[in-house]
């Protein structure tokens, strides 16, 4: 679902939960309803890098912006584009990209002009993600909004409890690491 600068990303192999991802705010969130949790998604997946709102003759400004929120774009990595051409898609004009990650990861993506959105993605280890049954139409705001119920899930927090229990054995200070004369 798209509005405006409001994405929500659902897919199959997502059942147990989906993307939020706000351009204007540049955030992106994995929403887990059944576990009561949100978490911020980073670089969780590039579907909330690509998967944004863009402009067809210059698509690499949009990603290489998400790629900065995301963090995969850290170290001065940019996005790569290169036009390949038009082609024609269920009945539609698409403009087709081959394109490089900040990673180093290869795609090659067609993106609907009219819509201003990706419609497929092909990663080069042959994975591809494709919307399918595309209706235009007015989205309610909720399907955009985290339930004020769940409450925000951070590994980072959860690693420094670990770290205070009794489970902890602290690298530095385990004696299986310390070789044996």
């Amino acid at each position: 679902m798209v509005a405006d600068d409001k994405i929500r990303i659902e897919a199959p192999d997502l059942q147990t939960g989906f993307f939020l991802v706000r351009t204007d705010a540049k955030t992106s969130y994995f929403v887990q309803p059944d576990r009561r949790v949100f978490m911020d998604a980073r670089q969780s997946s590039v579907l909330t890098e690509l998967l944004v709102p863009i402009d067809p003759d210059a698509p690499c400004l949009q990603w290489q912006e998400m790629a900065q929120v995301s963090g995969s774009a850290a170290g001065g990595a940019a996005w790569r584009c290169d036009r390949i051409g038009a082609e024609t898609h269920d009945g539609r004009t698409i403009v087709k990209y081959d394109m490089t990650s900040p990673r180093g990861r290869r795609y090659s993506s067609w993106i609907d002009p009219r819509l201003r959105y990706v419609v497929r993605i092909e990663a080069y280890d042959g994975s591809t993600t494709e919307l399918i049954n595309v209706q235009e139409a007015p989205q309610p705001d909720s399907a955009f909004m985290i339930p004020g119920s769940l409450r925000k899930f951070d590994p980072a927090q959860l690693m420094e409890m670990v770290k205070h229990s009794d489970v902890w054995v602290d690298p530095a200070k385990d004696s299986r690491a310390v070789p044996l004369k």
